[in-house]
């Protein structure tokens, strides 16, 4: 995994133990590449590809079930990867592999437009039939969100945070700050959401907190 990696986009799926040039040549813009059910031995992905392929056509970041190499480059180029280990050797290049087919990633199943969400802390995957679903919701969390932000600077109210019970002052700023990390994330899976898998803004790398991916994840299933 790349160091500060965080990335937001609909799953582009690659199935198959080595490199296939028909997947690299189609990674459509505002895509995570997703490579599933990959060999344990070698490594599918790396900084060249990243490079040539992937940044070239507006990749977000790759999600590796199998190795990756060439770890300094990849970190230059500013391409997100997660994977399951690193190895200075590469798996066989191959002019045709299956690509835009369910595959398995780490035991998960991610389909074609699944919305990926990576940051430190791992990789989650929103199936796209949950996809209304959590948007009903995420309305629900944000207006939450506001409300606790009001009654959280009323007079009186102490609102707890890791340093203790802080001051009014204190509250206040944690309130913003607790606002600022849901808030922006949730909307930003809203609009990727509502593009639709077919949008040329399909999505793009965002800022956030490591923790926000999964504290979203319980608000929704919770």
């Amino acid at each position: 995994m790349t160091p500060k990696t965080k990335a937001i986009g609909r799953a582009f799926t690659v199935k198959g133990p080595d490199i296939y040039l028909n997947a690299l040549e189609s990674i459509p813009s505002g895509s995570i590449y997703v490579h599933g059910e990959a060999r344990d031995d070698c490594a599918v992905w790396g900084g060249l590809y990243a490079e040539r392929y992937g940044k070239s056509r507006g990749l977000i970041a790759a999600v590796i079930d199998g190795g990756t190499h060439g770890r300094t480059e990849t970190v230059e180029c500013s391409m997100p990867t997660f994977a399951r280990f690193v190895s200075p050797l590469a798996a066989t290049n191959r002019e045709k592999g299956i690509i835009h087919e369910p595959v398995k990633c780490g035991g998960v199943p991610v389909h074609p437009d699944d919305i990926v969400i990576g940051d430190e802390d791992g990789v989650v995957v929103i199936p796209g039939r949950h996809e209304q679903e959590i948007f009903d919701k995420l309305d629900a969390f944000l207006a939450g969100l506001a409300l606790f932000g009001k009654i959280a600077q009323q007079p009186g109210v102490i609102v707890g945070t890791p340093m203790g019970r802080p001051s009014s002052s204190r509250a206040k700023v944690f309130t913003h700050s607790l606002l600022i990390a849901y808030s922006k994330p949730a909307l930003k899976l809203k609009r990727i959401a509502r593009a639709g898998p077919n949008s040329k803004k399909r999505g793009r790398p965002v800022s956030r907190p490591s923790f926000v991916s999964e504290q979203i994840m319980s608000c929704f299933w919770g």
